[in-house]
């Protein structure tokens, strides 16, 4: 997976549209660094990425506790703009499959249902080589989760303040096992045995009860 480029339209401090080569100079440094001042809108940058991949499932959306993903994308339009002209964030990369390079095009774009309210419409396409993807659209999620996990995400996106939390093995440990776990198709295993125990109690349950009436 190589990514060639990010666009921002009102998305955050980005007001108006604002693209980001992100081809690699160097094929065998492949390493992508971002860096600006205070407040210049790296973080959000960071952001945008991962929500054209992830959507609702992004990294950042999920830490947001404290607010609703509708919340959320609100207070990623730019505030100059009207929150009925909304924001999109459009990533293009490109994978190489049996042999064969294809380009993609994810543009997630999201805008207010009415100008008072927090509700907020979003929308997807994925295009493949310049052709929009009905199918792929529609099953994107678990596509992007075959290709980069969204466990693994965090150790290919991350913030120059992450750094030091993975480097530490106190706390990178737990996450890199998580990550790997993912990576091999483990956790899918694990949550399954979850809910055939669930089930399995609730059937017993269900005999019990059943049981005590007759």
């Amino acid at each position: 997976m190589k990514l060639h480029k990010l666009t921002l339209h009102n998305v955050g401090p980005f007001y108006g549209e604002h693209v980001f080569d992100l081809n690699a100079n160097d094929n065998n440094n492949p390493i992508t660094l971002i860096g600006a001042l205070n407040g210049s809108g790296k973080t959000t940058f960071l952001e945008a990425l991962l929500l054209s991949l992830y959507g609702k499932r992004s990294p950042s959306s999920r830490r947001n506790k404290s607010s609703s993903y509708d919340s959320y994308l609100r207070k990623l339009i730019n505030r100059d703009v009207s929150a009925l002209d909304g924001a999109s964030s459009v990533l293009d990369f490109s994978m190489t499959t049996d042999g064969k390079e294809a380009s993609y095009n994810v543009k997630r774009s999201w805008v207010a249902q009415n100008a008072n309210s927090t509700k907020v419409t979003e929308y997807l396409e994925v295009f493949v080589n310049d052709v929009k993807d009905d199918l792929l659209t529609k099953e994107w999620a678990n596509f992007i989760e075959l290709i980069l996990p969204i466990k693994l995400s965090e150790l290919f996106f991350f913030d120059g303040e992450q750094i030091e939390s993975l480097a530490d093995p106190e706390t990178s440990n737990e996450f890199l096992s998580s990550a790997i776990d993912e990576l091999l198709g483990i956790g899918i295993i694990k949550q399954l045995s979850l809910d055939l125990n669930t089930l399995v109690t609730r059937n017993d349950k269900s005999i019990i009860e059943k049981n005590m009436k007759d």
